[in-house]
């Protein structure tokens, strides 16, 4: 245990009592998409249980970036979701459905752009297919990525 200044707080690490890997999320990077510079997502490493690592890295994603990383210009874009469900992996497809929401909001920057790179750096994982909260994408079949028409601009 220990405490900080700068917020102030009180800090308690915890051990896992389960073995971990880490593995990269990838939050949106204010500052890169305001100069108009890619990538506008840029990854952090947590750790996840190896035996499901892709609920683990959306977990994370969607718990959003650390205070220090929010003070290094990065953010969680939501696009209106609050979570996901419904995620599986089957024949190098990753399939996930968004829960709460789902709205671009007119730009061409959204929770796919995190969500798609999250996913893909996982063994078995070549596509990406973001359903939204009614479980409808562009293109459920096949071999290629898909978001939901909320997500198009």
């Amino acid at each position: 245990m220990s405490t900080l200044r700068g917020p102030s707080r009180v800090v308690i690490d915890v051990r896992a009592a389960f073995p971990t890997v880490s593995r990269k999320v990838f939050f949106l990077n204010r500052t890169n998409v305001a100069k108009n510079r890619r990538p506008f997502v840029t990854p952090r490493l947590r750790p996840v249980r190896p035996g499901a690592p892709a609920v683990g890295v959306m977990d994370r994603l969607f718990a959003g970036p650390l205070v220090r990383e929010q003070a290094d210009g990065l953010e969680l874009l939501r696009s209106h979701a609050t979570g996901f469900t419904r995620l599986t992996i089957a024949d190098r497809v990753a399939r996930v459905e968004l829960t709460g929401g789902c709205n671009s909001d007119g730009s061409t920057v959204t929770v796919a752009g995190e969500i798609m790179p999250t996913l893909r750096q996982l063994a078995g994982v070549a596509w990406v297919k973001i359903y939204d909260p009614a479980g409808r994408t562009e293109h459920p079949r096949g071999h290629t990525d898909s978001i939901p028409t909320c997500l198009e601009p």
